[in-house]
């Protein structure tokens, strides 16, 4: 079938251009501002209107009326440039065609009609959990292979969605017999170890946010010391060879080549050549302080987990929080067990077991 120019890329990619390079030339070839002025606001006008024209007639002439003005403008022909833009002016104020009108109502009528059978989000997630449910129950041969739609809907999908909620309900109910645990542990941010409290309280969704803004700084920071260390170490391999190189026009002695040995003998002090010892002591010394930064970030996370977690009392302070927090949720779990899970109805919408679980924010 063939398609309407108005839905070609090509089509509209040129009108565009077009569009962009007459307003570029009235401004290019014209040195009265009433002409530029004049040319832009009537071409924008223009455009504007005939912006849903369907006719190709219409649309073809317009075009050629704009390469016109484009070949006046560069002509400098002030005259004829204004004669047309009256002429532009004329065409734009054209009642729009029938066929604009008739098409506008068909995609009107097709986006009501996209918005009343656009399904739920809620719906899709529980056709999809019936899917699943029916073909789990075919292949251990509990259902038929054909089933109708209504048996299905009223049925199966009660049953499906009431088994997924046991699932979660078993799962909670595993999670409440069991004691919640408050340990200090870490995460590696470079070569320091970020140390902090992991408990029930701050875990998962509810880890602080300045916890995690702290983890990743840190990991930033230490990344960029490694950085500037291998930086360095890269430095010293040219720096070698312009210390060997003088050492040659000196001594005539070839020096060997070994960065790490060179490096590691500065660092103890060792004596040296007295030209590799110029050259690669600045960098042995940029190493060994960021070295050292590294290992004073790392004594500052020891200090804080002996001090401030173990001795300061912040790890049974969330160790608190923690069983207290559980005794409520254990609380509002044996109050569902006793009032409402005894009443669960799958097929009944206020008494199904999600129901139920949301009731006490489960």
């Amino acid at each position: 079938m063939v398609s309407h120019f108005s839905h070609l890329a090509s089509h509209r990619t040129y009108v565009l251009r077009l569009y962009r390079h007459t307003l570029r030339n009235a401004t290019k070839y014209s040195s009265s501002i009433y002409l530029q002025d004049r040319v832009k606001n009537t071409v924008k006008a223009a455009t504007y209107h005939h912006r849903g024209d369907q006719s190709s007639w219409s649309v073809r002439k317009l075009l050629s009326n704009l390469r016109t003005l484009n070949i006046l403008l560069y002509e400098g022909a002030v005259k004829d440039t204004l004669k047309l833009l009256s002429t532009f002016k004329k065409n734009s104020s054209r009642p729009s065609t029938e066929t604009s009108k008739l098409l506008k109502k068909i995609n009107q009528i097709s986006l009501e009609h996209i918005k009343a059978t656009r399904e739920a989000p809620e719906t899709i997630r529980e056709m999809f959990i019936l899917k699943r449910y029916v073909s789990k129950k075919q292949k251990q041969n509990k259902l038929p292979s054909n089933i109708s739609k209504e048996y299905k809907l009223k049925l199966l999908l009660p049953l499906a969605l009431h088994e997924l909620s046991l699932i979660k309900f078993n799962r909670i109910a595993s999670k409440i017999r069991k004691v919640p645990t408050t340990s200090i542990t870490s995460t590696m941010a470079g070569r320091s170890r970020v140390w902090f409290v992991r408990s029930a309280v701050n875990k998962g969704k509810r880890q602080s946010k300045m916890l995690g803004s702290l983890i990743r700084y840190e990991r930033k920071m230490n990344q960029k010391i490694i950085d500037g260390i291998h930086k360095c170490e890269m430095d010293a391999d040219w720096a070698l060879h312009e210390a060997i190189w003088e050492n040659y026009l000196e001594s005539n002695v070839i020096l060997n080549y070994d960065t790490g040995k060179y490096l590691n003998a500065i660092r103890k002090n060792q004596n040296v050549n007295s030209h590799i010892h110029d050259w690669l002591s600045p960098l042995q010394k940029v190493v060994g302080d960021l070295n050292m930064r590294s290992l004073e970030k790392s004594k500052t996370f020891i200090d804080f987990k002996e001090k401030t977690l173990i001795n300061g009392g912040l790890a049974r302070y969330f160790e608190k929080r923690a069983m207290t927090m559980h005794s409520k949720r254990l609380e509002r779990f044996q109050k569902m067990v006793k009032t409402d899970l005894p009443h669960v109805i799958p097929f009944v919408t206020n008494q199904t077991l999600s129901a139920c679980l949301a009731k006490y924010h489960f």
